[in-house]
C-alpha cells in the first residue's frame, strides 16, 4: 500500500521546487526494513546537477537529535545525571529572571534537553554562531543569562542550550563533541558520509550547496565551519543516512525491542518521549505536543508523530516517523528556512496504510489510570475495594497484589509528584474504550501500566497488570 502515496509524496516535494520555494530537494521514505522508494526535484548546486539520496546536505537543527544521544550514552555510563545543574560541567555567570527577587535554581541537563532551560528563543542569533571559537563560548558562559521563565518550568526552544550540551559532551567524555559525536554515534552506525564540514563529508552524490533568495534570484548562502555552536546543527548527511538514524532510534519502540551497543533502546525510547509540554501545538492534526530530548514529540489523530525540524542559512530539513508503524520519511532541502513539510509527507504515507483509527477510550477507563496511579503513590484499601472488580481479589490475593504494586513504585521511585494527568503524555495504547496501556514515570525508572473494565454499571477494573519495567541510566535494559 506505500505505493498508492508515493505519488502525493513526489507532487509534495517537486511542488515546492516549481513553485519556487527551494531549488532543490530529496526525499527518502523508510520502514523497519530499511528504505522504501525516494525521489527528487530541483538542482543541487549551480552547477545544474540533480540532487540525490546520496548528495549530502545540511540538516541543522536535527543534528540536535544526535547531541542528546551522545548525552544519553553518556548518563547511561553513568559519567552523568541529568538532574546534574549544567553548572557542575561549564562555569556559569549570574542567571535571573527579571521581575522576580529571588536567583532561579540552575539549569539540569534534563531540562536542557528538553527545551526548558528558561533561555529565549534564538534561532537568529544562534544560526550564525556555529563557528564561535571554544574560548569566546567560556567566556559568554561566565557573564551570566538572562531568562525568561525559571528552569523547567516551561518550553521555550533553545539553540543555547544545545550549544552548552555540546561542552558538557566535551568536558565529560575528555574528546571533542565532533570527535565523540563522530566515533560514538556516526562510525558505529556506519554512518560514514556523515561529518561536520563539507569539506570531511565523503557522500557519493556531492555535497549539495546551499542558497537563500535576493529578490527573485536563488544566491549562495555563506557557509558556517565547525565551531562552539556545531552541537546545534553542524552535521552535514545524506537522505540515506538519516534515513537510517531515524529508522534506528524508531527501533527502539515497541515496549520490549532489545538494545544495541551504541545505544540502549529504552533510551532511544526516552529520547522520543514528551518531557515537555507545548501547548501551543494543540491545532490542527496536533492533539498534545513539545519536545523530548533532541526530538519533537506530538500526538495526531494518526497516534504519537516523533520529528525534528532543522533551518540553517541555506538549508532546510525535516525527519519525521510514527513509532507505531516504524513509518518515515526525511526531506533535505538547499534553501534558508524553508519549513520543509515531512510531517505533511508523512501523513500521506500513513493514509495509504489505512491504519485503525483508535477507539473512544471511556471516561471511566482514563479514571481508572489515575486511581492506579494513586494506589502506585499510596496505598489504599478503601480505594481498591471502590476500583476493583469482586474477581480481582480471587485473581489474586490483596497482600500479594499490594506488594507487586507498592514494590514496582519503589523501584522506580514514584510517587504523587510523577502522576500524570494528560493522557496524550503517557503513550497511551488501546484496543477498546474498556482498556489501556500507558506509562508512569518516577524519579528512578518507568513502569509500563494496563487495565481492563468489565461493563458492569458502573465499570469495575477486571485486570490490572504491570507490563514492563525500566530504571534510568542502566546500559542494555529492554
Amino acid at each position: 500500500m506505500l505505493a498508492d502515496a508515493q505519488s502525493a509524496v513526489h507532487s509534495l516535494v517537486s511542488d515546492r521546487v516549481t513553485s519556487g520555494t527551494v531549488p532543490g530537494a530529496v526525499y527518502v521514505v523508510f520502514t523497519a526494513d530499511g528504505p522504501a522508494f525516494s525521489g527528487s526535484a530541483g538542482v543541487a548546486g549551480d552547477d545544474g546537477r540533480r540532487p540525490g539520496p546520496d548528495t549530502a546536505f545540511r540538516i541543522a537543527s536535527c543534528t540536535k537529535s544526535f547531541t542528546a544521544a551522545a548525552v544519553l550514552q553518556l548518563r547511561d555510563a553513568g559519567v552523568l545525571s541529568l538532574d546534574d545543574p549544567v553548572a557542575k560541567f561549564i562555569d556559569i555567570g549570574p542567571c535571573e529572571v527579571p521581575g522576580t527577587r529571588t536567583a532561579p535554581q540552575a539549569a539540569t541537563l534534563g531540562a536542557l534537553l528538553s527545551m526548558s532551560g528558561g533561555f529565549a528563543g534564538d534561532n537568529p542569533w544562534a544560526d550564525r554562531q556555529e563557528s564561535m571559537p571554544e574560548d569566546e563560548f567560556t567566556a559568554l558562559c561566565r557573564r551570566g543569562f538572562t531568562l525568561t521563565s525559571a528552569p523547567g518550568t516551561r518550553y521555550e526552544y533553545s539553540n543555547l542550550g544545545y550549544a552548552m550540551l555540546g561542552r558538557v559532551i566535551r568536558q565529560t567524555s575528555g574528546m571533542g563533541y565532533r570527535e565523540y559525536v563522530t566515533d560514538n554515534l556516526l562510525r558505529p552506525l556506519g554512518l560514514s558520509h556523515t561529518a561536520f564540514g563539507a569539506t570531511q563529508c565523503t557522500a557519493p552524490g556531492g555535497v549539495a550547496v546551499g542558497f537563500h533568495r535576493i529578490g527573485n534570484q536563488w544566491r549562495r548562502a555563506a557557509v558556517s565551519t565547525p565551531g562552539a555552536f556545531s552541537s546545534i546543527g553542524g552535521l552535514y548527511m545524506t537522505a540515506n543516512e538519516l534515513a537510517v538514524w531515524c529508522g534506528w532510534l524508531a527501533a527502539g519502540y515497541p515496549w520490549g525491542a532489545t538494545g544495541d551497543d551504541v545505544l540502549a533502546a529504552g533510551s532511544r525510547r526516552e529520547m522520543q518521549r514528551l518531557h515537555q509540554h507545548d501547548a501551543a501545538r494543540a491545532q490542527d492534526h496536533v492533539v498534545a505536543g513539545g519536545y523530548g530530548y533532541g526530538l519533537e514529540v506530538e500526538l495526531h489523530d494518526c497516534g504519537v508523530v516523533v520529528s525534528h525540524r532543522g533551518g540553517y542559512p541555506g538549508f532546510s530539513a525535516q525527519m519525521a516517523w510514527h513509532p507505531q508503524t516504524q513509518l518515515g520519511i526525511v526531506i533535505l532541502e538547499n534553501a534558508s528556512y524553508a519549513r520543509t513539510p515531512a510531517v505533511t509527507a508523512l501523513r500521506h504515507v500513513l493514509a495509504a496504510e489505512r491504519l485503525p483509527t483508535r477507539p473512544e477510550i471511556w471516561p471511566a477507563t482514563i479514571a481508572a489510570r489515575d486511581e492506579v496511579e494513586r494506589l502506585l503513590a499510596r496505598w489504599d484499601d478503601a480505594a481498591a475495594d471502590r476500583l476493583f472488580a469482586d474477581n480481582v481479589d480471587v485473581d489474586m490475593p490483596r497482600p500479594q497484589r499490594y506488594a507487586e504494586i507498592i514494590g514496582a513504585a519503589t523501584d522506580i521511585g514514584f510517587s504523587d509528584n510523577c502522576r500524570h494527568r494528560h493522557l496524550p503524555l503517557c503513550e497511551p495504547a488501546s484496543t477498546s474504550p474498556a482498556n489501556l496501556e500507558w506509562t508512569v514515570r518516577g524519579r528512578r525508572g518507568e513502569l509500563r501500566c494496563a487495565v481492563t473494565l468489565t461493563s458492569v454499571n458502573p465499570p469495575k477494573v477486571q485486570s490490572i497488570t504491570l507490563l514492563s519495567k525500566e530504571i534510568y541510566g542502566q546500559q542494555g535494559r529492554t
